[in-house]
């Protein structure tokens, strides 16, 4: 069902969910499929005239797995589709396996409006999330004996992908200094291997990328004060508002959105219906995923400020929408799961907001169109 929801959004989009910095990744898979490497122009709009540079403006982990799977699919476009697909498969079958019975509950997470715009798109936030939610797993196993080599894999397509997988290094080395020294968990020390290989990888990465463009990630980053305190603030706020909002027609919503408001109230009457008489889950704000979650928003925050690259919006807080839906809707899971009234109200919700989210306009004139 996700997987056709996506995949019929892909063809109902004018531009087939392309973004400027989609036309990016796919010349650079282009190049280095016809062997010309991995470069691309660095100016937009572009042409087959316009000059390149080694592709450092993004990391090269997304072109580098459209190139792998154009090499099955000639198409570059819809190989980038295939290619979020695939990484939306691991996904779900890693929510199977950390929660069990009820990894259908987290799954549904992906009707949410904000994760079906990210894999409707050509963005490397696709294959990003499976690493992102890769790590919370492996966090959680709390067995850096046997998993720290993966976790260190983790890392390095974490950076190879975006390069605010830094976010998750800086996670990770203040959890670690955390657990180490100050709880005294000596069997932690593994995450130091994880640091360090991480580390050198990510410096080593970087340093290519001076070599190649003179700067570190392909271009000049730090320019603050571009906006106002009062601009940033109101970004930022209608950012995370629009987390919340699980079912909606535009990237983000206002007062004059009436129905994605009347859905947002919905949602807030759904889930306090559901967690009525049941309480809270306990040690919520200790859990991991919440951690991660605040820390990526804080991280996020930092690089805003010193480099206002995007709008805060569902694409670059997309890790944090993951993380809330996902686990929110496992736990909402186990709250219903012996209550049939709740388990409807859960499932009506969980319908409508994936019929919202579906391309209306778009099937609507395609039924008119069958009986034209």
């Amino acid at each position: 069902m996700i997987t056709a929801s996506i995949f019929l959004r892909a063809c109902a989009g004018a531009t087939n969910y392309q973004s400027p910095d989609s036309f990016f990744y796919l010349q650079a898979a282009e190049n280095l499929l016809t062997g010309k490497g991995m470069v691309a122009p660095y100016t937009y709009p572009f042409d087959a005239t316009s000059p390149v540079q080694y592709f450092a403006i993004w990391p090269i982990g997304y072109p580098l797995l459209i190139a792998a799977l154009g090499l099955l699919i000639p198409d570059l476009l819809w190989a980038s589709k295939v290619v979020n697909l695939l990484f939306l498969a691991g996904m779900v079958i890693l929510l199977y396996k950390r929660f069990g019975k009820f990894g259908p509950w987290a799954a549904l997470a992906f009707v949410s409006y904000g994760m079906m715009e990210v894999y409707s798109h050509t963005w490397s936030e696709g294959p990003f999330l499976f690493f992102v939610l890769a790590f919370v797993v492996l966090l959680e196993k709390n067995n850096t004996s046997k998993y720290w080599k993966i976790l260190t894999l983790v890392l390095i397509g974490l950076f190879t992908l975006r390069y605010a997988g830094i976010i998750f290094w800086a996670f990770l080395f203040f959890h670690f200094l955390y657990t180490y020294f100050y709880l005294g968990t000596k069997k932690q020390k593994h995450y130091a291997y994880t640091l360090a290989l991480s580390a050198l990888y990510l410096l080593a990465y970087l340093g290519f990328n001076y070599w190649q463009t003179g700067h570190l990630t392909g271009a000049p980053r730090i320019y603050p004060g571009q906006e106002s305190t009062n601009t940033f603030l109101y970004y930022l706020g209608r950012g995370v508002l629009n987390i919340f909002a699980f079912a909606r027609n535009f990237w983000s919503f206002g007062a004059k959105d009436i129905l994605a408001l009347v859905l947002f109230l919905f949602q807030l009457l759904v889930v306090f219906f559901l967690i009525k008489k049941t309480g809270r889950p306990s040690g919520l704000f200790q859990t991991l995923p919440f951690q991660v979650a605040i820390f990526y928003l804080l991280g996020i925050i930092f690089l805003r400020i010193i480099s206002p690259f995007d709008a805060f919006d569902f694409r670059i807080l997309s890790p944090i929408v993951l993380l809330l839906y996902v686990y929110g809707l496992a736990h909402l899971g186990q709250l219903v799961e012996n209550v049939q009234k709740k388990k409807v109200a859960l499932l009506s919700f969980l319908t409508v907001s994936w019929l919202v989210n579906l391309p209306n306009k778009f099937l609507w004139d395609k039924w008119l169109g069958l009986w034209g």
